[in-house]
């Protein structure tokens, strides 16, 4: 048996009450480690009569199916997890066409871009895209 003084069991409990802490202060959203809510707008500017079918998911939550009609989103939110791996991703669907976008990926530079919001802009001919400044607006065609 390994005999231990008393002043080291004052460091082994106190260094045990700041483990605690920590790790209590990693998953609280009030934190100094807060992680705002994201928020991700998908709007339909397909043309009028052509609804947009919208299914997102990452690899915790299924969102489920969504159609959106023209001129109209679909948004949801959620917070970014604190491994820094969230990842959501949507199929898109409309007429014949069915494309799959990464709407959101904590490791990329979304986590910067869209602190509070990711906006995505679905057109016939193009993708576009663009975080809380909208003047920081990408557009890509499809594929």
């Amino acid at each position: 048996m390994v005999k231990v003084g008393n002043g080291s069991m004052i460091h082994i409990f106190t260094f045990l009450q700041l483990l605690l802490l920590g790790s209590l202060i990693c998953v609280s959203e009030g934190s100094i480690f807060s992680r705002p809510k994201r928020h991700v707008h998908i709007m339909n500017l397909l043309g009028q009569n052509i609804n947009l079918n919208v299914h997102c998911a990452s690899s915790d939550d299924d969102l489920g199916s969504h159609d959106v009609s023209y001129r109209n989103e679909y948004e949801f939110e959620f917070y970014p997890n604190i491994l820094g791996t969230t990842l959501f991703r949507c199929n898109l669907h409309w007429q014949d066409k069915v494309q799959l976008v990464t709407v959101y990926n904590a490791k990329s530079n979304d986590f910067k871009r869209c602190v509070h919001n990711c906006n995505w802009r679905i057109e016939l001919d193009q993708l576009c895209t663009s975080g809380d400044d909208p003047i920081s607006l990408l557009c890509s065609p499809w594929k």
